[in-house]
């Protein structure tokens, strides 16, 4: 099925299953396929370019979803900004949003959410897969 079929939602997107991102990935990956079915000349091409776009956001999701394991230090760090976070949850200027409010109340890409975080994962975001 090379370039035939897509997966879109919760059979392309493995998450845990705290993120609640199922039928929202579902959604955006849908209005995906269908601006490159538009855009593009033949299916296979939509397809290639659809998998182009959502395959990063798929791997930012699955990061998220479970979450950095950090050691030593790194971990230290993760553990306080989750404090802080919960605490402040971005008022006063102070922390951010829960990392659920980011995936369920933003329309910000989960690569870029992901890549925000770098700093708590052993290795940066690559968004070439």
């Amino acid at each position: 099925y090379k370039d035939k079929a897509a997966l879109v939602g919760d059979a392309a997107h493995a998450t845990g299953g705290v993120s609640g991102q199922g039928v929202n990935s579902a959604l955006v990956d849908s209005a995906v396929l269908a601006d490159c079915l538009v855009q593009s000349e033949s299916i296979g091409d939509a397809i290639a370019a659809y998998s182009d776009l959502q395959v990063p956001e798929g791997k930012a999701l699955y990061d998220l979803s479970f979450g950095p394991k950090p050691k030593g230090f790194k971990r230290i760090r993760y553990a306080f900004k989750g404090i802080v976070d919960q605490v402040f949850q971005g008022r006063l200027g102070i922390g951010e949003k829960s990392l659920q409010g980011q995936l369920t109340l933003t329309t910000r890409p989960f690569s870029e959410i992901r890549r925000s975080r770098d700093k708590y994962y052993d290795e940066p975001f690559d968004s070439v897969v």
